[in-house]
C-alpha cells in the first residue's frame, strides 16, 4: 500500500467516523449511465472566461442532470509560449483552499513550487466541493449527484481545453487524482481534446 493509498483509506475512514450514517447512494442509486450523461452534457465554453485572468471563476454546467455549480482558478499563467497543466483534485477536497492543514492536493503538490515549473497552471474545482465534507457526503447520498457531478467536471475540463486552444498552440494536459482520476479519464473516453492525460487512482469508495 502505497502513501497515497494510506492517505485514502485514512480519510475514508475518519469520514466514516465523522459522518455515521451519511453513506455515498445511500438514498438513491438511480441515475443514468455515467457516459451517457457525459456525452450528453454541453461544455460551457461561453461562461469560461479568459483564463489567463488571475482570480477565481465560477460556471455552471449543464448536463441532463440539471445545472452544477463549479469553478476554475488560473494559479500561474506565464503566456501564449508554454504548456498548460489543468488540475482536478481528489474526493473531499477543497482546491482553493490553502490553509496549512486543509487536505488539498492542490497544494501539496504544486504550492512553493509553481515557479520552478514552466507551465501555465489552472486548478479546477468540482462541484459540491465548496462547502464542509459533511455536506459533500450528504449530496454523495443520491448517485444522480454523483454523475452529475462527474458530467459537469468533464464539461468543465472541456470548456477550458477550448479556451486555452483558442489563446495557444502549445501542448494541453490535464491531470488529477483520485476522483480528478476518474475525471480526466472520463473527459478522454468522452471528448478526447486534451493533448495529454495524466492520472493518478486511489482507492474511493
Amino acid at each position: 500500500m502505497n502513501r497515497h493509498e494510506l492517505i485514502d483509506v485514512a480519510t475514508i475512514r475518519f469520514s466514516g467516523f465523522l459522518l455515521g450514517e451519511t453513506k455515498f447512494f445511500a438514498r438513491s442509486v438511480d441515475a443514468p449511465p455515467l457516459v451517457d450523461v457525459t456525452t450528453e452534457t454541453t461544455p460551457p465554453v461561453d461562461e469560461v472566461g479568459d483564463p489567463s485572468t488571475a482570480g477565481r471563476c465560477d460556471v455552471v454546467v449543464d448536463t441532463p442532470l440539471g445545472t452544477f455549480k463549479t469553478a476554475y482558478l488560473p494559479w500561474q499563467w506565464l503566456g501564449p509560449d508554454y504548456p498548460t497543466l489543468v488540475y482536478h483534485h481528489g474526493s473531499g477536497e477543497r482546491p482553493f483552499d490553502l490553509g496549512r492543514f486543509s487536505t488539498n492536493s492542490f497544494r501539496r503538490l504544486f504550492l512553493g513550487v509553481e515557479e520552478d515549473l514552466p507551465i501555465n497552471l489552472i486548478a479546477v474545482r468540482a462541484p459540491f466541493h465548496e462547502g464542509s465534507n459533511r455536506e459533500y457526503a450528504k449530496a454523495m447520498g443520491e448517485m444522480a449527484n454523483f454523475v452529475g457531478m462527474l458530467a459537469a467536471s468533464v464539461g468543465l475540463l472541456e470548456a477550458l481545453t477550448e479556451r486555452i486552444a483558442d489563446r495557444t498552440d502549445e501542448l494541453i494536459a490535464l491531470s488529477g487524482i483520485s476522483l480528478g482520476g476518474w475525471t480526466v479519464n472520463l473527459h478522454r473516453a468522452c471528448f478526447g481534446s486534451a493533448d495529454r492525460c495524466g492520472v493518478t487512482g486511489r482507492r474511493q469508495f
